[in-house]
């Protein structure tokens, strides 16, 4: 019943031409290598959108990260219960939280275009794969200094990075 219901709901996205867009976190290189997390973590916040609405949430959003100043990212490792998967959990999620508020205006246009509301992610906590050995470890800073947007078509493919936004220093 649950494989039929998805079905049917990937079936109306792709008749609709939606494709899936993702804004994440810009981890630096050695951060990204030493916390064993993958290119497109830290997911801040995810939508579905017709490829004809790309430049103008685009514009909208370079508009929203040209307003953020950088930060630092304090992260702590923890153990997820019950599981006793190895996570990292953001010291002071408030920065994160902003421009999660200042992202939710796409909703405006999004939904206006007939499109579902924006999914806001939770970006205070990425989970490393369940491969890797829990071990603790001290805590990771690094200033963050922008974001990556990321689009496949409708859950369909591998995600391709679409562009960067910077953030003010």
């Amino acid at each position: 019943m649950a494989t039929a219901m998805a079905e049917v709901i990937s079936n109306k996205r792709t008749a609709r031409n939606w494709w899936h867009y993702w804004l994440t976190v810009q981890l630096p290189g050695e951060v990204r290598d030493r916390l064993l997390l993958p290119a497109q973590a830290g997911c801040v916040a995810s939508f579905l959108a017709r490829e004809g609405m790309e430049d103008t949430l685009i514009r909208w959003m370079q508009r929203i990260c040209s307003t953020q100043h950088q930060w630092m990212v304090t992260l702590d490792p923890v153990i997820s219960e019950p599981e006793g998967r190895l996570c990292w959990q953001v010291r002071d999620p408030v920065h994160f939280q902003l421009l999660q508020q200042q992202l939710s205006s796409l909703n405006t246009y999004l939904q206006g275009s007939d499109c579902p509301a924006i999914q806001l992610g939770q970006p205070v906590q990425w989970r490393v794969a369940e491969s890797v050995e829990p071990q603790r470890g001290g805590s990771i800073q690094f200033m963050l200094q922008g974001m990556v947007l990321f689009r496949r078509a409708c859950y369909a493919e591998e995600g391709k990075q679409i562009t960067f936004f910077g953030l003010r220093p």
